[in-house]
């Protein structure tokens, strides 16, 4: 049983569902919040959750998210491992905050024509054994 704080400290307990929206959840919340992308990748998820958003607005039926959140992931350099390496990119190199600003707004106006909150909903009310 999951209880409050464990998505963030264990995503790795949560079904491939569960984990999806999560960190949906956590990118729309600090995009949204923070008035844009660069949010995201400043104080949200990124660094451990940022590389699945492509897939996780996939599997949630959300296809032009899914292109942008690659496009996004696409800006930074990765680590030996493949983690995205969201710190040395933000902090030295200034077209990154350009192209994120960019991405934000295509990301409000895919907001305003199919929301992600909405593409979620409809994805839990359809797999409810997952949640």
């Amino acid at each position: 049983m999951l209880r409050a704080g464990d998505p963030a400290r264990h995503p790795e307990r949560l079904s491939s569902g569960q984990r999806a929206v999560f960190a949906l959840s956590d990118a729309v919340g600090q995009t949204v919040a923070g008035r844009g992308l660069y949010e995201y990748y400043e104080y949200g998820l990124s660094r451990t959750l940022g590389d699945e958003l492509p897939a996780a607005a996939r599997l949630i039926g959300a296809e032009k998210h899914a292109a942008l959140f690659e496009r996004a992931n696409a800006l930074f350099p990765r680590d030996e491992d493949g983690t995205l390496r969201v710190d040395p990119a933000l902090e030295e190199d200034p077209n990154v905050r350009a192209c994120l600003d960019d991405l934000s707004h295509e990301f409000f106006d895919l907001e305003r024509e199919v929301g992600l909150v909405d593409c979620m909903l409809r994805f839990v009310c359809e797999h409810p054994d997952e949640f």
